[in-house]
């Protein structure tokens, strides 16, 4: 959390506010800015590693403090979907999630598995 100072000046009257800010502690991942995939990922960890869509969409708001499109949601089921070998559009690189209740249902969890992707 962190506290900005702010002086507001309006016809000679100052004004003093304290801002407080949520500090986003994972808006980098050793210093590099976080893909949505691990978004996704973290948020999964947060909710205990089962989590419907909807959820996960609360808890990336709370975990990604900077604007969204207004695609972010389809970003993230996209995200799933290609990490997931449930899935028609899984890419068949990382194997990260698996449909709960079955394809459709929106309710996915997180496997156990070891992240591969490489940057460049």
């Amino acid at each position: 959390m962190i506290l900005k100072k702010k002086i507001l000046s309006s016809k000679g009257l100052r004004i003093f506010c304290i801002i407080i800010v949520r500090q986003n502690n994972y808006r980098y991942n050793g210093g590099k800015i976080m893909t949505w995939l691990e978004y996704v990922v973290k948020a999964f960890e947060n909710l205990g590693g089962v989590a419907s869509y909807k959820q996960l969409y609360e808890e990336i708001l709370l975990i990604r403090n900077e604007k969204f499109s207004d695609s972010w949601k389809a970003v993230v089921r996209a995200t799933i979907e290609r990490n997931s070998s449930d899935s028609l559009a899984y890419a068949g690189k990382n194997d990260i999630f698996y449909s709960v209740d079955g394809l459709g249902n929106g309710i996915w969890g997180l496997r156990e598995y070891t992240f591969e992707e490489k940057r460049t």
